[in-house]
C-alpha cells in the first residue's frame, strides 16, 4: 500500500480490511433458505434487484449448494444483510428501513472535522453503523435510517460550525523552500499539522481543490532568467500565451495564409476572437492575394487577449535542413522583434516557432529562436524592447529554451555564418485550391514546388511524382497531398495557348490517406522588377548572465484560531531557517581565479544559493556557500566537478600547446634536425612506409621544428577539442602523407601557414589540401623529386576532427553542414577513397602540421 502519507493508507487499509471480512458465504437451514428464496425469487417481495440496489450490494442464491454469498463492505453490514434476509420469511414481522447517507467534507476542513466527531463516529459504531469512505471527498454512512439521519444532522451542525470559525493565511516561499515542505510526501508539512493543529495546503499542488481564488499569473512559472550588460533580458517560461499578463506583444507561429488551422495558432485565434482573423484576410487581400513569405511577420490586433498587438511570424516547415529552413526561421523571430521595436513595445513573448506542426526538430528550434533574440538586442544595443519571454505549454519545449538561453553563443556565427542570409526568388504564379467555402490559397513553399512541377509537366507531359505535406485546416495536423495535372492539358493549350494568362484548372490535389480530391487553380502573378538584395551583416553577440530566479510558491495556512495559524507560520519559518547553512568550502584551481568565479557564480544561481568568495591562497579559491540544506550538498558536488573538469583540461591543454620535448631548448625559428636511425621515430616511420611501399629505402627522416607555425596549430587544436568536447571518443588527429608535387618543401615548413591553400587546386574533393593515410598514395606521382633523384614527403599531423566520408565531389570549398545538429555547425574535414588509398581534406590553414620530411628512393 503506498500513499502520500500515513493517514491516507491506513484509511485505505481500515477500508480494505473491512471489505475483506464483510466478504461471507453464508450457510442458513434449508428452511430459511427456502424461506429467503421464496420472498425474492418467487413472491419477489422484494425482488432481488430491489434488495440489492436497497442495500448496495450484489447477493448470490445458489440453491445447489444451499449457499448465499454476501459482498458487502463489512462485517457488519453483512451481518445487517443476514438479518434483513432472515425477515423476509416473517411476514408479520416489521422491516427495518436502512439508508445511506453521504457528508461531504472540503479538503481544507477535514482534519477538524474528523477530530471534532471522532467520539460521534465511535458511538455510531456500537449503534451498527458503518463509516465508509473516510477520505478527502468526505465519509458515507450506512445504518438504520433514523440513527443514520440523526447523526448526519449533527455532523453537519458541527462542519457549519467550524465553517464559520475557520481562517486562512496565505504564505509565500520561494521554490527550493517549497521543495523543503515537499520532501519526503510532505512529511515536515505534515508534523508542524499535527503540532500546531492546523491544516497547511500546496496551493499550486491543489488548485482544483483550492477554496481562495488564485491569481491567473500564477499559471506562468519562470525557469530561466537571462540579463546582458545593458540590462536586456532573456526569460524561459512554462505557460499559456493567450493568458500571459504585463507584456505588450505575443508573437504567434503562423502560416503564410494566416489561417489559423490548430495549434498555439488556432488558441490564440479563438481567444482573440473574431478583430483579429479579419485583419488576417485584409492583409492576405493587400498583398495581391499571395500568402505572406516564410521569414517574414505582420503584426494584427490583440482582439480579446489582454496583450496590445499580436505579431504573426511566418515559420518555415522542415523538410530536410537543406531548403533553407535554419535561415528562415531565424529570420521570421528577428522580423517579430524588428517590428515590435517600431511600435515601441518593451517586452514580447514568443513560443517555439515551427517546432510542433511544421516539424522543426525541437534542438534545432530553440538554438535558432534563442540566437535570434540574442542578435536582435546586439543589433538593436538600446532598444525599446528590454524583455523577450520564451514561452510554451510544453515541458520539452522549455527545458530545451532553459538549457539553449544559458549556452554562449557569441562565436556561433563563425561556423554557422549561413544563418542570418537567404535568398528566395520571387514568386511567378498563385496556387489555390478549391475548399468547401471557396479557393484557399497555398503557403509560399508549397506555391514554389507545385510551380516548378507544373513547369516540368508543361515540357514533358509526365505523371507528376509531387507530394506535399501541407497543412489541413481543418485539424491543424500535416497531411500529405499528391498533386496531379490534368491529362489533357496539353490539348487545351494547344487550342488556347493564352489560357495560362488567367485563372486556370490544372489539375487536383489527392488526399493519399483517404483518396479524396479537390481541385487546384493556378493564377499569373505579373513580373515585378527585382528589389536590390540588402547585405545584413549581424552584430557580434553579448555575453549573457544567469539571473537568479525567485519563483513564488503560495501555501495556505488553515487553522480554527489565529493563534494556531501563528504559531504553524513560526515553524515553518524555524524550519527553513533550521535548514539553512553557512558551510566554508575550498577547491583548488591554479590560475583565471576570476574566470572561475563566474563559472562558480552559474552554478550557485542554478541552485538558488549564495557564494560568498574569500581571499585566494597558493591556487587555493576559498568560498562559503549558503542556502538551504540540500541546495548546499548538490552545489558542492557541481562545484567540486567543475574543478576537476578544469584541472584537467588545463593539463591536457598544457600538454597541447606546449613546445615537444625532443625539441629541446630552441624557442624560436625554424630548425630541420635529422632523426637518428635507431631511434624509436624512425623505425615506426619507416614500417608506415613499407605498409604500402615494399621497396622503399629511407635517405633520411628529418623532424621540422617551426615554433611559430607549431604554436598556431597547437591552439587550433586545442580549440578543436573545446569543439568537439561532446564526442570525447572521437579522433580529431591523424597522422597522414602529403605531396607537395612542384612545389618546394622549404616553402612549407618555412612558411607562416605551413599547408598554405594558396597552393591548392581543384581535385575530386574540391578545393582543400589532400592528405593520405597510405605512403603510396602520396609517393606516385605526388612527391617532390630532388634533382639526384631522391624523393621527399611530408608525415603531417592533421586535425581532421569530425570528418565527413562522401564520394567524390570537385564543387567542395568547405565540408559540408551537419543538417541534423542543432547549431549548424560543419564538418572539420572530408574523407573518401581513391586509388587505393583513404584520402582526407581540409579547406582551411593552421589545422596540419608538417612534422616529419622524408627522403627516400624506390
Amino acid at each position: 500500500m503506498v500513499g502520500l502519507n500515513e493517514e491516507a493508507v491506513d484509511d485505505v487499509t481500515e477500508q480494505c480490511q473491512d471489505i475483506v471480512e464483510g466478504y461471507i458465504i453464508w450457510k442458513p437451514s434449508t428452511d430459511e433458505f427456502r424461506a429467503i428464496f421464496n420472498a425474492l425469487i418467487v413472491k419477489k417481495s422484494p425482488s432481488i434487484d430491489e434488495f440489492r440496489q436497497q442495500w448496495e450490494t450484489d447477493i448470490q442464491l445458489d440453491q445447489v449448494t444451499i449457499t448465499i454469498t454476501i459482498p458487502a463492505r463489512s462485517k457488519m453490514i453483512a451481518d445487517d444483510i443476514k438479518e434483513a434476509l432472515l425477515s423476509l420469511g416473517e411476514e408479520k414481522k416489521p422491516r427495518v428501513t436502512r439508508i445511506s447517507e453521504f457528508i461531504s467534507i472540503q479538503p481544507n476542513i477535514r482534519r477538524f472535522v474528523y477530530q471534532a466527531i471522532s467520539s460521534l463516529l465511535d458511538e455510531a459504531k456500537t449503534q451498527k453503523v458503518f463509516v465508509e469512505a473516510k477520505n478527502s471527498t468526505g465519509l458515507k454512512l450506512h445504518g438504520l435510517s433514523n440513527i443514520v439521519t440523526e447523526l448526519k444532522q449533527k455532523i453537519n451542525s458541527i462542519i457549519n460550525e467550524i465553517k464559520q470559525n475557520i481562517s486562512t493565511s496565505r504564505l509565500q516561499l520561494s521554490s527550493t523552500e517549497s521543495d523543503l515542505f515537499r520532501a519526503d510526501a510532505y512529511k515536515l508539512a505534515k508534523s508542524i499539522e499535527r503540532e500546531t493543529n492546523t491544516i497547511i495546503r500546496d496551493v499550486a499542488a491543489d488548485k482544483t481543490n483550492s477554496t481562495l481564488n488564485t491569481d491567473e499569473n500564477d499559471t506562468n512559472s519562470v525557469i530561466t532568467v537571462v540579463v546582458n550588460s545593458r540590462g536586456q533580458t532573456i526569460v524561459v517560461e512554462k505557460g499559456d500565451i493567450t493568458k500571459v499578463k504585463n507584456v505588450d506583444v505575443i508573437v504567434n507561429a503562423a502560416n503564410g495564409q494566416l489561417y489559423h488551422a490548430g495549434g498555439v495558432d488556432k488558441a490564440i485565434a479563438d481567444a482573440a476572437g473574431p478583430a483579429l482573423d479579419q485583419e488576417c484576410r485584409q492583409i492576405i487581400a493587400k498583398n495581391g492575394g499571395l500568402p505572406i513569405s516564410a521569414g517574414k511577420a505582420v503584426k494584427t490586433t490583440a482582439g480579446n487577449l489582454p496583450s496590445k498587438c499580436v505579431i504573426h511570424a511566418i515559420g518555415p516547415q522542415y523538410i530536410d535542413g537543406d531548403k533553407q529552413e535554419r535561415p528562415l526561421l531565424f529570420s521570421s523571430v528577428l522580423s517579430s522583434l524588428r517590428l515590435a521595436e517600431g511600435e515601441s513595445f518593451t517586452s514580447v513573448a514568443l513560443p517555439a516557432i515551427s517546432s510542433k506542426t511544421y516539424g522543426f526538430p525541437l534542438a534545432d528550434c530553440t538554438n535558432i529562436v534563442v540566437r535570434a533574440v540574442k542578435q536582435f538586442f546586439a543589433d538593436y544595443p538600446q532598444s525599446h524592447v528590454q524583455k523577450v519571454i520564451l514561452l510554451d505549454m510544453d515541458d520539452a519545449a522549455c527545458n530545451s529554451f532553459a538549457r539553449e538561453v544559458v549556452i554562449d553563443h557569441r562565436n556561433a556565427l563563425i561556423d554557422d555564418d549561413d544563418i542570418s542570409n537567404y535568398e528566395l526568388p520571387p514568386l511567378t504564379a498563385k496556387w489555390c485550391w478549391q475548399d468547401d467555402n471557396g479557393e484557399k490559397i497555398y503557403d509560399e513553399n508549397h506555391t514554389r514546388q507545385i510551380e516548378t512541377a507544373f513547369q516540368v509537366y508543361l515540357k514533358t507531359f509526365a505523371k507528376s511524382a509531387l507530394i506535399i505535406p501541407a497543412d489541413n485546416l481543418k485539424s491543424g495536423v500535416i497531411v500529405n497531398y499528391s498533386i496531379h495535372f490534368l491529362p489533357n492539358l496539353k490539348q487545351m493549350l494547344t487550342s488556347n495557348p493564352s489560357a495560362l494568362n488567367s485563372r486556370i484548372v490544372c489539375g487536383h490535389q489527392m488526399r493519399e490517406n483517404t483518396g479524396y480530391q479537390r481541385a487546384i487553380i493556378r493564377y499569373p502573378i505579373t513580373q515585378q522588377a527585382k528589389s536590390i538584395p540588402v547585405t545584413y551583416r549581424p552584430k557580434p553577440l553579448d555575453l549573457y548572465d544567469l539571473k537568479l530566479v525567485t519563483t513564488k510558491v503560495y501555501w495556505d495556512i488553515i487553522g480554527i484560531t489565529n493563534a494556531a495559524m501563528q504559531k504553524a507560520e513560526a515553524a515553518i519559518r524555524k524550519a527553513i531557517d533550521s535548514a539553512t547553512i553557512a558551510e566554508p568550502f575550498s577547491i583548488t584551481l591554479n590560475k583565471h581565479f576570476d574566470t572561475h568565479k563566474k563559472e562558480l557564480i552559474k552554478i550557485a544561481t542554478q541552485q538558488q544559493i549564495k557564494i560568498d568568495f574569500q581571499q585566494e591562497c597558493s591556487g587555493q579559491l576559498s568560498m562559503v556557500l549558503k542556502g538551504l540544506k540540500p541546495n548546499v550538498a548538490e552545489s558542492k558536488l557541481k562545484i567540486t566537478s567543475y574543478a576537476l573538469d578544469t584541472l584537467k583540461m588545463q593539463v591536457d591543454n598544457d600538454q597541447i600547446i606546449c613546445i615537444p620535448k625532443k625539441w629541446g631548448d630552441q624557442t624560436e625559428g625554424c630548425t630541420l634536425v635529422e632523426i637518428p636511425r635507431n631511434d624509436s621515430d624512425f623505425a615506426r616511420i619507416e614500417n608506415r612506409m613499407k605498409e604500402t611501399m615494399t621497396n622503399v629505402k629511407i635517405d633520411k627522416i628529418e623532424r621540422v621544428q617551426n615554433i611559430r607555425m607549431w604554436r598556431h596549430y597547437a591552439f587550433r587544436h586545442l580549440e578543436l577539442k573545446k569543439e568537439l568536447s561532446h564526442m570525447p571518443n572521437l579522433q580529431i588527429e591523424m597522422e597522414l602523407f602529403h605531396g607537395t608535387r612542384t612545389t618546394l618543401p622549404s616553402e612549407i615548413y618555412h612558411g607562416e601557414y605551413g599547408f598554405d591553400m594558396t597552393y591548392s587546386t581543384s581535385g575530386k574533393w574540391g578545393i582543400g589540401t589532400y592528405f593520405a593515410k597510405n605512403a603510396s598514395y602520396s609517393c606516385n606521382g605526388y612527391d617532390y623529386k630532388l634533382p639526384n633523384g631522391k624523393r621527399q614527403v611530408f608525415l603531417a599531423q592533421v586535425l581532421t576532427g569530425d570528418t565527413y566520408d562522401c564520394k567524390s565531389d570537385s564543387s567542395l570549398r568547405r565540408p559540408p553542414k551537419k543538417n541534423e545538429t542543432k547549431s549548424g555547425l560543419r564538418y572539420n574535414s572530408v574523407s573518401g577513397d581513391t586509388r587505393g588509398s583513404k584520402v582526407y581534406i581540409v579547406y582551411e590553414n593552421r589545422v596540419a602540421y608538417p612534422t616529419y620530411l622524408i627522403t627516400f628512393t624506390v
